[in-house]
């Protein structure tokens, strides 16, 4: 993905992320940080002392964002680092260490979610994996569809594989249309998947269907046999 810069600090930032954002703005603030020092030079008393007060506060605001700064930066190394890491390998080591990669705890996904502009909606929400590791009572048929996804070049941490929801409080105020996480990984939730994410789908179309069981989780459009107790004879639709 490109990014083009904007000719100026107020301009938007096509394609932004995080990092991207947050550096405009300390650009932006930067800019009224040294207008205000210039206007001290020939202001009044009176003026001089609201000037003092709203630098230090300009001051003490840029310091807080260059640190905001610096952890985003080392979290979209991170990201990068995650998605290109294998590429020392050939297609058949890549594929085999893609295969055996690790998905839980979730700790590296909910890394990956945050520097991908995706930050927990609160501090209880849980990172989950759209599509697990192997599955549990359908492994099977998971392990195919894992191994789908592998070969459109997406790992199981990459953020285009979570989601965030709240663990169990049922319509949470920051997540008031997503199903609660605990119940999921049943039985009907690896059929939803499995039923969604054919393998006879082109690449592009099997990432489509990805972000749209994404989309579902975060919007509410999810079936409610999901949440529901094993239903040996639901399709998944």
């Amino acid at each position: 993905m490109r990014i083009s810069q904007p000719d100026a600090p107020n301009a938007p930032v096509k394609a932004a992320t995080a990092l991207t954002l947050v550096i405009q703005e300390y650009q932006i603030k930067a800019d009224e940080f040294h207008k205000k020092a210039l206007a001290f030079r020939t202001a009044t008393l009176e003026e001089k002392n609201r000037l003092q007060k709203e630098w230090q506060e300009a001051k003490e605001y840029l310091d807080s964002l260059r640190m905001k700064i610096d952890t985003l930066a080392a979290l979209e190394d991170g990201l990068a680092q995650y998605r290109t890491e294998l590429g020392i390998y050939d297609s058949e080591e890549r594929l085999a260490k893609m295969r055996t990669e690790k998905h839980h705890p979730t700790t590296v996904l909910r890394k990956n979610l945050i520097a991908d502009r995706d930050p927990p909606p609160t501090a209880d929400h849980v990172a989950h994996h759209i599509i697990m590791g192997k599955g549990r009572w359908r492994k099977r048929e998971m392990t195919r569809v894992r191994l789908r996804l592998f070969d459109c070049n997406v790992r199981i941490n990459d953020p285009r594989n979570g989601v965030w929801l709240h663990p169990d409080v049922v319509k949470h105020w920051a997540t008031p249309d997503s199903p609660i996480h605990n119940p999921l990984h049943g039985f009907n939730y690896e059929t939803w998947v499995i039923t969604n994410m054919k393998l006879t789908l082109a690449d592009e179309m099997f990432l489509n269907a990805l972000k749209e069981l994404k989309n579902q989780l975060k919007g509410g459009g999810y079936p409610k046999e999901i949440l529901q107790p094993k239903k040996a004879d639901w399709n998944g639709l």
